[in-house]
C-alpha cells in the first residue's frame, strides 16, 4: 500500500507529532517529513483492532508487538519515541500488556512507553511493572473522571507526562 499524500509539502519538523495508531495509516503519513530530515518525536498507540469495522482493545503481547512492527515499518525503521497502550483489554491480564510494552523498549523498538484510558489502580499496577513515561486520559468539559479518580494526580506525583484526548 502506498503512503497517503500530504496536503502540504513536507518540511523539517521540530515538534512532537502523534499518530492514532496502526489501523489508521497515520504512521505512514507522519513518516514522510521524518524521512526527509525532520526531527520530530513520534507518539503512537498499539493494542487496538478493528475486526468488522468495530474498535476493540487487543492487549495480547503478540498483537502489541505486531502493531509496533507495523509502525516501525511505516516509519522506515526509526524507533518510536513513545508507544502508548490504547486501552486495557478486558480479555487479557493488564500485566501481560504492560510487560509486552516493556519488552519493546528492551528490543530497542521504542524509546519509552505509556498507557491510555486507565483508572488509578491500573496506572499504579503499570508503574509497578514498567518504567512509564506518560499516561493519556480523556479530559474535557464533559469528562473529568481522570481528575476526580486520581489518575492525573498519581501521574504527576510519579513525574509522568499527562496527555489529554477527547476534550
Amino acid at each position: 500500500m502506498a503512503a497517503p499524500r500530504c496536503s502540504t509539502p513536507p518540511t523539517p519538523m521540530r515538534s512532537t507529532i502523534a499518530s492514532s495508531g496502526t489501523t489508521s495509516g497515520s504512521s505512514r503519513v507522519l513518516s514522510l517529513p521524518i524521512r526527509r530530515g525532520g526531527r520530530a518525536r513520534v507518539v503512537t498507540k498499539c493494542g487496538m483492532a478493528r475486526p468488522g469495522g468495530a474498535w476493540r482493545a487487543d492487549g495480547r503481547a503478540r498483537s502489541i508487538a505486531a502493531d509496533c512492527e507495523k509502525s516501525l515499518e511505516a516509519l522506515g525503521g526509526r524507533p518510536i519515541d513513545l508507544l502508548l497502550l490504547h486501552a486495557p483489554d478486558p480479555r487479557v491480564p493488564f500485566a501481560t500488556s504492560v510487560r509486552a510494552l516493556a519488552a519493546l523498549v528492551d528490543r530497542g523498538w521504542v524509546r519509552s512507553i505509556g498507557v491510555s484510558n486507565v483508572n488509578r489502580s491500573q496506572l499504579a499496577e503499570a508503574l509497578e511493572l514498567a518504567p512509564l513515561t506518560a499516561v493519556e486520559v480523556a479530559l474535557g468539559a464533559g469528562d473529568d473522571q481522570a481528575l476526580r479518580g486520581g489518575v492525573v494526580s498519581l501521574a504527576l506525583e510519579r513525574g509522568l507526562w499527562v496527555l489529554a484526548h477527547a476534550p
